[in-house]
C-alpha cells in the first residue's frame, strides 16, 4: 500500500509526522502486523498480497523472505496459510473485526498467536498478531488437570451458584458439566449436611483470600444416592479472573466406607473378645497387661480397670511365673502349644488354666495375647473319668486295669528283703449267679459290697483288694514272707466270709473259691494273674468253699482244657457228635414208656470223651445251643423212626438254660417236630430246677408257649434248686424228675426214706408225675415203688445205647 501525500506543504508535513509516527508504532508493536489487500479472480478472492510486514512478521512469518509484494500463500507454510485464509476472508466478507487462534509455523518452531483482522476499504486488511504460546500451555495444563483429576474443582459465586465445574462432576456424581451451570451448590447437599456446610461457607465468603479448613460433607448424585466428600473452600472474590469461592471436593467415599466397615469389624471384634467363654488378655513387651476381657474378669475375680497397667505375673502364683516365661520364649512368631499351669484370683485361690499364647508386631513393638480357660471342671472330669477307668462303681475297689497297673509296678522292683514274694488271691463267689436269679440283682450288688468290706477288714496294710467284675475279687499281697502267709490269709478270708449276710429282709450264706498264686521271679503280671486265675477255678472244680495253690500241672490241664474247647468247636461240622438213649420205665411192670436223649462225642484221635469233661466247656462257651439244637433234631427223628415197632414210647430231650435264653427256642421245638413228623405229645422237654427259677415271670411265659405246643414238660434234678411251692404250683409241667443225688442215699434200713416220700407224696399233690433217676438194683427199684413212685430211671432197666437199625433202644 503507498502512502497518501497530500498537496498542502503544511498538511503533507503534518501527515507524514503522522504517517512515520504509524509505521515506528507498527514497527515497535510487540506483536505482528501486516497490511493485506485482496487478489481477486473475478469475484472470488484467490490470494493476498502483502502491503506492508513489520520487523516480527518477517522474522517469524515469512521465515526472512521477502514479503512486500508476495503472495501470503507463497510466503506461508501450507498449514499457516489454510487458518490465515480462513480468518481473513471472513473479515472481508462480513465487514467486522475478526479473532481467532493459530498454530503458526516459524522458524524457531511453531507456536500459538492470537491474530486479529480488521476490514479496510478497497480490499485491504490489516491484520495484527499476538504471542499466546504461554496462555495456550497454561490453559492445556489447566484443562488437562481438570479433565483428568478425580477430585471436582467448581467456582461459585457469593450466592454458592456455580460459575464452572470440573469435568470430574461426571465421573463421580454422574452430573453433565453443562446441567450444573447456574445451579446452587445447595440442590447437591445431603439435608442433613446443609446447616453445617453452609455456615462454614458462609465463613469463607466473609473474609477475602481465606481458605477454610476442611469439611466433610455428603453430596447427593444424579441418582439422588449420598457420597461422602472432603470439601476446602477458598475466597478468590478480589482474583479478577476467578472472581468467587474456588471449591475443592476430594472423594472419600471409599474411606468412609472403609472406616464404617473397620468400625463394624472392630465392634464385632470387641464383642467376640468381650463374650467370649474364655479369658482374653493382651500384654506389651514387658509383660505389662494393656487389654482384660469379662470372661478374665470373672476367672480372676477383678475389674479390667484395676489389672491393666499391672504385670501379669500377679495374676499366677509365684512358682508358676518361671514356667510361663519359659513358654514365651519358645513362642515362634505365631503360636506355642497350649501349657496348663496355675492361676491366682484376687483372694489368692489358685486354680488350673490352660494358656495359650500367640505374639504380633504393631508398630514395631511386640504384643503377646493370651488365651485363658479355668480347665477346674475340666480336671474334675478327667480326675472322674480317671476313677471311673481304674475304681469298680459298685464296691470302690480298684479295677481289674487298676490292679494290674499296681502289680506291674510292684513286679518290676527288686523285693527289699530275700525271702519276700508278691501274691495274689483270686476269689470267687460260688454259686453267686443263683443268688442273682432267686432273689435279684439289686440285692446281689448289695451283697458284692458287704463281701467287699469284708474281706477289706481281713487284709493286712500292705494288701490290695480288687473287684475285676462280676462276683470276682483279687488281693493283692505286695511282699508277703512266704507262700504259706498266703495260703493263711486265704484261709482267714474264707472263714470270715462264712458267716451270714443281712441284705434287707434277706439272710444270705456264701462260699468263695480260692485260687492262691505267687510270683517266682519269671512271671510277667499277666502270667500270675492267668496262674491265679487258673487256680481258682481249680477250687470250684472241687466244689463250694475251696482253696487251691497254683502249680504248673493245672498250666498244663488247663492246655488240656483249651485244646478239647478248641477240637468241640469242630465237633459239629466233622458229625463226630452220637445220640444215645436211656429208658424210663414205669416200675409197676417195667415197661419202656420213653427214651431219655443224651449226646455222647467220638473224637476220631482219642475214642469216647466222657460228657463231664466236654458238657461243662459248651456250657462255658455257649456251644451248648448248637449242640442242644443238634440233640433235638437227632432225638425227634429217632423217636419218629422207632414209632414203627414201639408206638407210643416217646422221647425225653434235655434243655439248657442258654437255649431257653434265647427267644427262638419255640420255633426251633416248632421245625424239629415238623421236620420229624413226631407227635409232639411224645416229646418231653427236661429243664433244670435252677434253670426254671431265674427270672420266674419270664420262664413262665416260655413255658406256657411251650406247652402250648403240645409238648410234656419236665423238671430236672428236682430237689436242688429250691423253688418255693407257689411258683411250682404255677408252672405249666407234668412230670417232677428226682435228683439222683436224693436216690443214691436209699438203703433199705431206713424205712421212712422222709425226703424222697415228700418228693414223690409232693408230686402226687399236684397232679405230677415222679420220675427216679440212678436206679441201679431191684432194691431201689422196690423201695421206689414202694413209695408211690411211678416211673424210675437207671443202670438197672438199661444203660445209655445207640439206636440200632430205626429201633428203640429197650424194647422192654
Amino acid at each position: 500500500m503507498s502512502r497518501v501525500r497530500s498537496t498542502t506543504g503544511v498538511q503533507e508535513s503534518t501527515t507524514q509526522e503522522l504517517t512515520d509516527l504509524l509505521w515506528a508504532a507498527v514497527e515497535d508493536f510487540g506483536g505482528g502486523f501486516v497490511l493485506l489487500r485482496a487478489v481477486r479472480d473475478g469475484v472470488q478472492i484467490v490470494d493476498w498480497q502483502v502491503e506492508y510486514a513489520n520487523t516480527f512478521i518477517r522474522n517469524r512469518w515469512l521465515q526472512a523472505r521477502p514479503a512486500i509484494g508476495a503472495r501470503a500463500s507463497e510466503v506461508l507454510t501450507e498449514t499457516t496459510w489454510v487458518q490465515f485464509d480462513a480468518l481473513m476472508r471472513s473479515a472481508v466478507e462480513s465487514g467486522v473485526r475478526q479473532e481467532g487462534e493459530m498454530l503458526v509455523d516459524a522458524p524457531e518452531g511453531a507456536a500459538w498467536r492470537r491474530v486479529v483482522s480488521m476490514p479496510l476499504a478497497g480490499d485491504a486488511v490489516a491484520a495484527m498478531t499476538f504471542d499466546i504460546s504461554d496462555m495456550v500451555d497454561l490453559q492445556a495444563r489447566a484443562a488437562a488437570l481438570s479433565d483428568h483429576v478425580w477430585d471436582i474443582v467448581a467456582i461459585t459465586d457469593t450466592e454458592a451458584r456455580i460459575k464452572w465445574v470440573s469435568p470430574a462432576a461426571k465421573r463421580v456424581l454422574g452430573y453433565e458439566q453443562h446441567a450444573l451451570i447456574g445451579c446452587l451448590a445447595a440442590d447437591l447437599i445431603y439435608p442433613e449436611d446443609l446447616d453445617a456446610t453452609m455456615q462454614r461457607f458462609a465463613d469463607v465468603v466473609a473474609e477475602p483470600g481465606h481458605s477454610g479448613t476442611p469439611i466433610e460433607v455428603r453430596l447427593v448424585d444424579v441418582d439422588g444416592q449420598p457420597h461422602w466428600f472432603e470439601c476446602v473452600g477458598v475466597n478468590q472474590l478480589d482474583n479478577p479472573v476467578l472472581a468467587g469461592l474456588v471449591v475443592s471436593l476430594h472423594d472419600i467415599d471409599a474411606h468412609k466406607q472403609s472406616e464404617a466397615a473397620l468400625r463394624a469389624s472392630e465392634a464385632r471384634t470387641r464383642s467376640i473378645v468381650e463374650t467370649a467363654a474364655d479369658g482374653i488378655i493382651t500384654l506389651d513387651e514387658n509383660g505389662v497387661i494393656e487389654t482384660f476381657n469379662q470372661a478374665a474378669e470373672r476367672m480372676f475375680g477383678a475389674r479390667a480397670v484395676n489389672v491393666i497397667g499391672r504385670s501379669y505375673p500377679e495374676l499366677i502364683p509365684p512358682g508358676t511365673v518361671d514356667q510361663l516365661r519359659t513358654h514365651f520364649a519358645a513362642l515362634d512368631g505365631v503360636g506355642a502349644t497350649p501349657t496348663e499351669v496355675f492361676g491366682r484370683r484376687a483372694d489368692n485361690e489358685e486354680f488350673p488354666i490352660q494358656v495359650s499364647l500367640s505374639s504380633t508386631t504393631i508398630d514395631g513393638s511386640v504384643v503377646y495375647t493370651a488365651i485363658v480357660r479355668d480347665i477346674t471342671r475340666q480336671r474334675q472330669i478327667e480326675e472322674q473319668l480317671e476313677h471311673i477307668a481304674l475304681y469298680d462303681d459298685l464296691t470302690g475297689l480298684p479295677n481289674r486295669r487298676a490292679l494290674v497297673e499296681r502289680l506291674r509296678t510292684i513286679m518290676a522292683r527288686p523285693a527289699s528283703t530275700a525271702g519276700h514274694v508278691v501274691g495274689l488271691l483270686y476269689l470267687d463267689i460260688d454259686d453267686f449267679k443263683l443268688i442273682n436269679d432267686t432273689l435279684g440283682q439289686e440285692v446281689g450288688d448289695r451283697l458284692l459290697a458287704l463281701v467287699a468290706t469284708r474281706i477289706s477288714t481281713a487284709l493286712g496294710p500292705g494288701d490290695i483288694l480288687a473287684r475285676p467284675g462280676g462276683d470276682e475279687f483279687i488281693v493283692l499281697c505286695d511282699l508277703r514272707r512266704s507262700v504259706d502267709a498266703l495260703i493263711q490269709l486265704a484261709t482267714h478270708i474264707s472263714s470270715e466270709l462264712h458267716g451270714p449276710f443281712v441284705v434287707g429282709r434277706h439272710e444270705v450264706f456264701i462260699t468263695a473259691s480260692i485260687g492262691v498264686a505267687a510270683a517266682r521271679g519269671d512271671e510277667t503280671s499277666v502270667e500270675l494273674l492267668r496262674n491265679a486265675d487258673t487256680a481258682m477255678h481249680r477250687a470250684k472244680q472241687r466244689g463250694r468253699g475251696h482253696i487251691e495253690q497254683f502249680d504248673h500241672g493245672m498250666r498244663i490241664e488247663l492246655t488240656a482244657r483249651l485244646g478239647l474247647e478248641s477240637a468241640l468247636q469242630r465237633a459239629l461240622e466233622r458229625d463226630e457228635l452220637r445220640a444215645v438213649y436211656q429208658p424210663i420205665v414205669d416200675l409197676d411192670g417195667e415197661r419202656v414208656v420213653r427214651n431219655e436223649a443224651l449226646v455222647r462225642w467220638m473224637r476220631p484221635d482219642i475214642g469216647l470223651v466222657n460228657p463231664a469233661e466236654f458238657i461243662q466247656i459248651a456250657e462255658d462257651t455257649g456251644l451248648i445251643i448248637p449242640i442242644g439244637e443238634w440233640m433235638l433234631n437227632r432225638a425227634t427223628a429217632d423217636a419218629a423212626a422207632w414209632q414203627l415197632e414201639h408206638p407210643g414210647v416217646g422221647v425225653a430231650v434235655n434243655v439248657s438254660g442258654r437255649q431257653l435264653d434265647r427267644n427262638d427256642f419255640p420255633s426251633a421245638v416248632t421245625s424239629a417236630l415238623r421236620s420229624s413228623g413226631l407227635p409232639a405229645s411224645l416229646l418231653t422237654l427236661e429243664i433244670t430246677e435252677s434253670t426254671l427259677i431265674r427270672d420266674e415271670a419270664r420262664m413262665l411265659s416260655l413255658l406256657n408257649e411251650l406247652r402250648s405246643l403240645g409238648v410234656r414238660l419236665a423238671i430236672d434234678d428236682f430237689g436242688t434248686g429250691y423253688s418255693s411251692l407257689t411258683y411250682l404250683h404255677r408252672l405249666p409241667i407234668d412230670e417232677l424228675k428226682i435228683d439222683g443225688s436224693f436216690i443214691k442215699t436209699l438203703d433199705a434200713a431206713d424205712a421212712e426214706h422222709p425226703l424222697v416220700a415228700m418228693m414223690v407224696q409232693l408230686g402226687a399233690a399236684l397232679g405230677l408225675e415222679t420220675v427216679a433217676e440212678h436206679i441201679n438194683s431191684p432194691e431201689r427199684a422196690a423201695i421206689l415203688r414202694g413209695l408211690g413212685c411211678k416211673l424210675g430211671q437207671g443202670f438197672h432197666f438199661g444203660r445209655p445205647e445207640p439206636l440200632a437199625r430205626g429201633r428203640s433202644p429197650q424194647s422192654t
